[in-house]
């Protein structure tokens, strides 16, 4: 993995590339992956820089679009039903983009929600593997020793294998469940998806 002064080095790099296409074509062409952002320590960049998000299939610009997706839909957000009290679980890569939307959240359900967001630590890969797609359900566990999930905890899919029933080290949403004292509710890794899970008292 990159150090933090190398990150910078290449994205300054990339983005002084990109700037001299548009000079040339109009539009970037060359763009940074939002990885190489984070571990940077710089923020992500607002859906203009990506034109029409041409690299998305490959995580280039994911994160830009929730944020503009979140964005869209936060004034139709609608209150729980019922007072509600909520925990989430990221990577340490999109910790920061993900606490912020869970904030918003929270916000726009002032009095009825209480969300928040833990950033799981890798130990079964190594500290390096920030993603949200490599937690483990262990480290989950891990990482959450102490910690009162509340009325459910919100899992995003991409960290459960194909079938959905357990995470890449064969720990599965039961045992899991049973590990916080919690149902785990788990969710697509959209705007919409998201939203739903925070405000839906259907656990």
């Amino acid at each position: 993995a990159l150090t933090k002064e190398e990150a910078q080095d290449v994205l300054q790099r990339v983005l002084a590339a990109g700037d001299g296409v548009i000079a040339a074509e109009g539009r970037r062409v060359v763009y940074p992956s939002d990885e190489l952002f984070l571990q940077a320590g710089w923020e992500i960049p607002d859906g203009s820089f990506y034109d029409d998000y041409p690299q998305y299939e490959n995580g280039v610009g994911m994160l830009s679009m929730l944020r503009e997706e979140f964005e869209s839909l936060l004034d139709d957000i609608c209150q729980p039903s019922a007072p509600r009290r909520v925990t989430g679980v990221t990577g340490a890569a999109a910790y920061p983009t993900i606490a912020a939307l869970f904030e918003k959240v929270q916000r726009r359900c002032e009095g009825r929600l209480e969300a928040q967001l833990v950033k799981i630590e890798n130990s079964f890969f190594g500290p390096s593997m920030t993603v949200a797609g490599l937690v483990t359900g262990q480290d989950i566990i891990s990482g959450l020793k102490g910690i009162d999930v509340g009325d459910a905890l919100l899992i995003p899919s991409v960290m459960l294998r194909y079938e959905r029933d357990r995470f890449l080290d064969d720990v599965t949403v039961e045992e899991l469940a049973q590990a916080v004292g919690a149902p785990v509710v788990i969710f697509e890794p959209d705007a919409a998806g998201m939203i739903k899970a925070l405000v839906s008292n259907s656990d």
